[in-house]
């Protein structure tokens, strides 16, 4: 029993590593689109780059 436990603390944690580096994706993304001069970039540059970040974290 003890080692069941220890394999879902390790999925946990590996988990846990995987969103949290996933947001900071989705943030550093979200953060170019916004920094960029908004006359350079197109609406579809826009909705290409976060929109999937958002939909997988509502979703």
């Amino acid at each position: 029993m003890p080692t069941l436990l220890q394999n879902i603390k390790k999925m946990l944690t590996v988990l846990f590593i995987l969103l949290l580096s996933f947001f900071m994706i989705c943030f550093i993304n979200i953060q170019a689109v916004l920094a960029a001069d908004p006359t350079e970039t197109s609406t579809s540059t826009f909705t290409n780059t976060p929109a999937p970040c958002i939909m997988k974290v509502k979703g």
